[in-house]
This record gives structure tokens, sequence and C-alpha cells, in this order.
């Protein structure tokens, strides 16, 4: 597998129906979706940042931890829900996470396949960095729980 970092092309835009995607309702408040993936484009498997968990307190929105993601696998778009953890290093050097997985909503038909659709998940993220097309890291290696 060699997953690539790239903003999605308005051809993939559309095979895939972001519009409809981006507009679904979400859990929590959160930011907007992203508009890069990381794909692997021989294997048909792409991971995209749907949003960053957001919480708000008087007048300050903070981020908590927790992101949610789309995940298409095995031509089925399942929904991703990490915590981060803890995260270091630096940008032109290298960057390390820990995540953790909180929740993965996958069809019944694939939870049979559950191990390796998490084993290419781990593949994804690690392939994602700390940003994705926007990370600067050398290096890079994530813990996924």
């Amino acid at each position: 597998m060699a997953f690539i970092n790239e903003y999605i092309s308005a051809r993939d835009f559309s095979k895939y129906n972001f519009d409809v995607l981006n507009n679904r309702p979400k859990k929590t408040n959160g930011t907007a979706p992203s508009d890069a993936w990381t794909i692997d484009r021989e294997s048909n498997i792409w991971l995209r940042q749907f949003y960053l968990e957001t919480s708000k307190s008087a007048s300050v929105v903070a981020l908590t931890g927790v992101s949610f993601w789309d995940f298409f696998w095995r031509k089925e778009l399942m929904q991703v829900k990490l915590l981060s953890i803890d995260f270091g290093g630096n940008a032109d050097k290298h960057c390390w996470a820990r995540k953790r997985l909180l929740e993965i909503e996958m069809p019944c038909s694939l939870v049979i396949c559950q191990a390796q659709a998490i084993r290419d998940l781990g593949s994804a993220l690690n392939a994602y960095k700390d940003g994705g097309v926007r990370s600067e890291a050398k290096t890079f290696s994530l813990v996924l729980e």
C-alpha cells in the first residue's frame, strides 16, 4: 500500500459525493470538513478528516482532542472517532502521536475483517502524519490504541 496526502480533486469530489458528505449532520460542534485526504489509489482506500470536535465555554472555542474521520474501505464508507492522547516532535524533524480508536461504524458484513480494517486505518493515519497535506514533519510515528 502507498498512501499519499493530497487535496481532493474536483473529479474525486464528485465521484465520492463530497458535497453530500460535507453536509451530513455532525454529532457535536466542530470544524469544517477537510478539503484534502490520505489515499491509496491502488487499493481504493481513503481517509479524510470530517471534523475536529470543539467545545465552547464563555466566548472561547477550544478543540477537545476528539476527531471524526471518513474512512472508505472495501467500497464502504465508515465513520471513525479518535481521541488524541499525546503528540510531540518538531515540525521539520520527527513528529509522533498517540491516538485511541473510540469508535468505528462498520457494516456487519465487514466485521469479520475488522482487524485488517484497523491495520489499514493505522497505515493511513501514519501517512497522514500530523496534518496530511499540511504536514511539515520529516518523519512520523503513530501509536493507535
